[in-house]
Formats: structure tokens, C-alpha cells, sequence
């Protein structure tokens, strides 16, 4: 047995080891891998977890009228699902006569979980809860409000972010840092990490929206539900969501339809920050993990995409 000051450094050691041998397997796939086109990448995923019937169903999405394959990893059927949120924000937009100014891009995390349908269904549900207590909040106030987002369900290799530098863009570390630094918090807080192992894949599920609620609103709306050990995440506004403006200098239908669609993305790389436009930043998802996603997310989606979604108004209170 190893005791002492030696245990640490012959367990760096050996994570180090193991770091650079996955390292080296996946650059040697990534030589060619960079070049494929993107439906091969998918018919490899998938062919690698044996659900050939969804690559067959993506491949021939949209040969018939009214057929669509649901993926998020199809173009057509991405667009689509973003398409949902956008039409239901737009609905409360035109009712209230909303403008940019009137509206705010949320995020929130629901927490993390080990990579299977059984744990993110279990965030999902946790997280309903949360806005079931939210929705009598909203109730009580005086305004007219609304909160509507789309879930995203981020595969995480923790050995990467955590142990390693990896395929890091050294220009953004600092949000490369906030990103770890934030999951890290996460880990803390038994209640958002259902037992999961960060030497391992794990999934980061979380959700991007828009509301009209002011800060102050949001804050008693959210009340303490999205703390972390009792206290905001990171960088997060003090009603424990990510909470920015609307882009002024882009017209409205511009960045309603980039904020519907945001949580939506056709992922074939780690990330390892939230810069939204960074997709050049960590290592290339193996075959294997890139088919098991995106089998994730066919079938945690529900009849008509519902399970993709979270919703409340308090637009029928007088």
C-alpha cells in the first residue's frame, strides 16, 4: 500500500498517463474525423451504439411530406424545435406588446447526472417541482409575466475538464475557468449531483429562455430554488440564473430566433465554456459517445418534443 506524501504524486502520475493515452486515441481519429461530413459523424454514432433505425430516420427526414425525424442533430428538425419556443414567446409578445427592451435571456442549471435516460428524466422531474413552487410565486404578482426555456443536456468528460488541459483555446481561459469553476460548485451540493463521478462522463442539464420578469421579480419568482449550497452559482445574477439583456443592436426576430434555438445545437465536441459561438474549443466526441447523445436526446424528447420544454405565465390571474 501507499502511504504518504508519495500516494498523491503516483496518482497524478497515473491519471497523467491515462490522460495522454486518451489524448493520443482520439487524435489519431481526429485527423480524419474533422473532414467527415457531419451526416457521417451521425450514421458512425449511431451504427456504434446499434440504433441504425434513428440514422435511417434522420437520413430520410423530409423524402415525404410531414415527415420528420425529430433530431436535433438534423438541420431541418433543429430549426423546427426551436421553432416551438419561438412561436410561444412570440404569442406572449404580441399580447403584451413586448419590444428587445422588455426581454431577458435566462439560464439555469437543473444539475448533473451519469450519462443515461433514467438520471436525466429524474433531473427533468426534479426540476418541474422547482416550478410548480415558481408558478404560485408568479401568481402573486402585480405585473403580467412569463418565463419560457429549452433544455440542454451537455455531455461533460470530467477527466478533461478537470484533470487535463486538453483541446483548450488558451484565448478563452478565463471562461474555461469559470465553466470549471462553477460545475465544481455544483459537485459540492449533493442535491444537484446525483452521485455522480467527475473522474467520469457525466451530463451538465441545464436550460436557456427568455421571461419579461425585472430583476426584482425574478428574484421573488425564483426565491431560493436555483442556490447552490445556499448561494448563487458563479457569476449568476442574484436570483441564481444567468440573467443578461436582449442584443439592442439586433433587431427583435434576430435574437428571439438565437435564444429559442440556443439550447438546441447539433454538439460533436466537449465544451469546455459558454461563449455560444466557440465551437472550436475541446476534443471531438468519440463514436460511441456522439451516438449515445444523440439516442438521449430521441428518447427523452416526448410526444411532440414536451419533455424539451418548461413553461409558466400568469397572464389568466386578473
Amino acid at each position: 500500500m501507499i502511504k504518504g506524501g508519495k500516494s498523491k504524486g503516483v496518482i497524478e502520475k497515473l491519471v497523467s498517463v491515462g490522460l495522454s493515452e486518451e489524448y493520443s486515441d482520439r487524435e489519431y481519429e481526429r485527423r480524419n474525423y474533422g473532414s467527415y461530413y457531419n451526416l457521417d459523424k451521425i450514421r458512425d454514432g449511431l451504427r456504434s451504439v446499434n440504433n441504425n433505425k434513428l440514422f435511417d430516420r434522420i437520413k430520410s427526414c423530409g423524402e415525404k411530406r410531414g415527415n420528420f425525424c425529430g433530431s436535433c442533430w438534423c438541420v431541418r428538425c433543429r430549426e423546427r424545435i426551436g421553432k416551438i419556443l419561438e412561436d410561444r414567446v412570440s404569442g406572449y409578445i404580441d399580447q403584451l406588446n413586448l419590444n428587445n427592451e422588455d426581454l431577458r435571456m435566462v439560464s439555469g442549471v437543473i444539475g448533473l447526472s451519469d450519462f443515461s435516460l433514467r438520471e436525466v428524466n429524474r433531473n427533468i422531474k426534479w426540476d418541474g417541482l422547482k416550478w410548480k413552487r415558481m408558478k404560485r410565486r408568479l401568481d402573486e404578482l402585480g405585473n403580467k409575466g412569463f418565463i419560457s426555456v429549452g433544455y440542454e443536456f451537455e455531455l461533460v468528460n470530467g477527466s478533461f475538464m478537470f484533470y487535463g488541459k486538453g483541446d483548450v483555446d488558451l484565448k478563452n481561459e478565463r471562461e474555461n475557468e469559470y465553466k470549471r469553476d462553477q460545475i465544481l460548485g455544483i459537485f459540492d451540493d449533493e442535491n444537484y449531483r446525483f452521485d455522480v463521478d467527475k473522474r467520469k462522463l457525466f451530463l451538465f442539464n441545464h436550460f436557456h429562455g427568455i421571461s419579461n420578469l425585472k430583476d426584482d421579480e425574478l428574484e421573488y419568482v425564483l426565491g431560493s430554488e436555483y442556490f447552490v449550497n445556499g448561494k448563487k452559482i458563479k457569476k449568476n445574477s442574484d436570483c441564481g440564473w444567468y440573467v443578461r439583456n436582449f442584443d439592442k443592436d439586433k433587431d427583435l426576430d434576430v435574437n428571439l430566433k438565437r435564444v429559442c434555438g440556443y439550447g438546441f445545437k447539433n454538439v460533436y465536441r466537449f465544451k469546455y465554456n459558454f461563449i455560444g459561438s466557440d465551437y472550436k474549443n475541446g476534443e471531438y466526441l468519440s463514436k460511441d459517445e456522439l451516438g449515445r447523445l444523440i439516442s438521449l436526446y430521441d428518447e427523452v424528447k416526448g410526444r411532440g418534443y414536451r419533455s424539451l420544454f418548461r413553461n409558466m405565465d400568469n397572464l389568466d390571474i386578473e
